[in-house]
């Protein structure tokens, strides 16, 4: 099973840029006090039935008293973006990384080919916001420069109201930073309601505070300008440093059908090259299928090992009633989920899945390759890591398998809810809220760690890293084996 973030419900990304048939499509359009307040109820409703996880983090009274903060601003008509903020504050009190919202499909589409867009990307360090990528031909706006204020309100501002729409496991200080960055142009243009132009108030490189107007640009600009900033990366790669007896495994994510090949040849080179140090790169790694990072620890792993405790849901089949209002990501493909795997009922009225059927359970434990590495393991982590790739950490740092260096994962320490996803609509709006169906729940003891997996050696993010594009991380960590490798 395939369990990644899905992002698509944040950037459109995957839209080409065009010119849309659509003009009269009324993208400003009101709804109604009563109708919001229809949509809300039933966002709580198919909460509170099909989500798994939805008491990991907070229980059943906060929850309600959460809903019930945000039911109350339900006071006025607004348009479709703008009850999405409001949909946004109750989900992002979920803490869960693969619950997110987005407009319709129809509202994506118009917004992308037909309005303006926030002409940067932008980067936090400590709360303040810097420019990562400028998509305008002005050169004042150099990556590194700090945004003081946007449209008059300043950035601090800015950040404490949009930090609270953050989508992560459990309580990240560092990852919620790292969410807002990647989707703090889609909240600005929603703030400022899609405006044409922004006033800009940066602190320029010569300490001097400067003002300026800039105008917004349309998608086919900025998907050009993401696309050079942006290069193609591959799934998985390996270097070996001869000198020092290191392997390098980068995996930028646990999707690629050929990952399994991929294992096979690269410890296979690694062992025939007699390998002692391993670096294994997941900073940019959101996830995948469900036993790649099981498949990945077999290679590193010294004893047998269990992966997941148990994984559990709430529904046990596809014909419940609270299931009217949408469909699944993979219809086929959860009918015969259903259909293979035997689960039963728990006290507290979820449903467990049958050991003995779901294979990353069923096969437990896992015994180490036959050619796993036995040498010294360091894994960079990032607030990027998420799901497979926070789940393999869990198991690495469980395990003290590993030396973690970079930042905090993304995704949580104690598992994650993934698997299939419930794509909700909501009849009034028409917004989208991806409900994922499985909660996994790692091997590992029972922790009072309520965020991710926290590394050995913590190198936070540093502007000056971001101006003189330097790895401080694969820096650390080659520096690392150069202090501890025998003379």
């Amino acid at each position: 099973m395939k369990k990644t973030l899905f992002l698509i419900f944040i950037l459109p990304l995957s839209i080409s840029a065009q010119t849309d048939t659509t003009q009269k499509y009324d993208f400003f359009k009101k709804y109604s006090i009563k109708e919001q307040q229809e949509d809300f109820k039933i966002l709580k409703t198919s909460l509170e039935n099909i989500h798994p996880g939805l008491y990991w983090y907070l229980t059943k009274d906060e929850f309600e008293k959460e809903y019930n903060q945000v039911y109350t601003t339900i006071n006025s008509e607004n348009t479709a973006y703008q009850f999405l903020d409001k949909v946004d504050c109750l989900i992002a009190k979920i803490h869960c990384s693969h619950t997110m919202a987005n407009l319709s499909v129809k509202h994506v589409k118009f917004k992308t080919n037909n309005l303006l867009h926030f002409p940067f990307n932008v980067t936090i360090i400590n709360s303040k916001l810097y420019i990562k990528h400028n998509y305008t031909e002005d050169s004042l706006f150099k990556t590194g420069t700090e945004i003081l204020s946007i449209n008059g309100i300043k950035s601090s501002d800015l950040f404490q109201k949009f930090i609270k729409r953050s989508y992560v496991d459990g309580f990240n200080k560092q990852a919620e930073s790292s969410y807002l960055a990647t989707h703090f142009e889609v909240l600005t243009e929603y703030n400022f309601d899609i405006p044409n132009m922004y006033s800009m108030e940066v602190l320029s490189y010569n300490g001097k505070v400067i003002k300026k107007n800039v105008q917004a640009l349309t998608w086919l600009v900025i998907q050009d300008g993401y696309s050079q900033n942006h290069p193609q990366e591959a799934d998985e790669t390996i270097k070996i440093i001869d000198s020092s007896k290191t392997a390098i495994l980068t995996f930028n994510s646990f999707e690629d059908t050929s990952y399994v090949t991929f294992m096979e040849e690269s410890f296979k080179t690694i062992k025939d090259k007699n390998i002692q140090n391993l670096i294994i790169d997941i900073r940019k790694n959101a996830g995948g299928f469900d036993d790649f990072g099981q498949i990945l620890y077999s290679y590193i792993a010294f004893s047998p090992f269990k992966y997941y405790n148990h994984l559990e849901m709430t529904i046990d089949s596809l014909n419940e009633n609270v299931l009217k209002y949408g469909n699944f990501d993979d219809t086929d493909g959860m009918k015969d989920f259903f259909n293979t795997n035997h689960i039963k009922k728990m006290s507290n009225g979820n449903y467990i899945l049958d050991k003995k059927q779901h294979s990353i359970t069923a096969n437990a434990p896992f015994l180490p390759q036959k050619n796993s590495f036995k040498g010294k393991v360091f894994i960079l982590t990032s607030n990027q890591s998420y799901s497979g790739a926070s789940e393999f950490s869990a198991i690495a740092s469980f395990n003290k398998r590993a030396t973690f260096i970079g930042q905090e994962t993304g995704g949580g320490y104690s598992g994650n809810t993934s698997g299939f996803n419930y794509i909700l609509k909501l009849p009034n709006t028409q917004i989208r809220i991806a409900i994922p169906t499985i909660r996994y729940l790692s091997a590992i003891e029972t922790s009072q760690n309520k965020g991710g997996v926290k590394p050995d050696y913590e190198i936070p993010p540093n502007i000056n890293d971001l101006n003189t594009n330097t790895d401080h991380e694969m820096k650390f960590a080659l520096d690392l084996i150069k202090k501890i490798a025998p003379h």
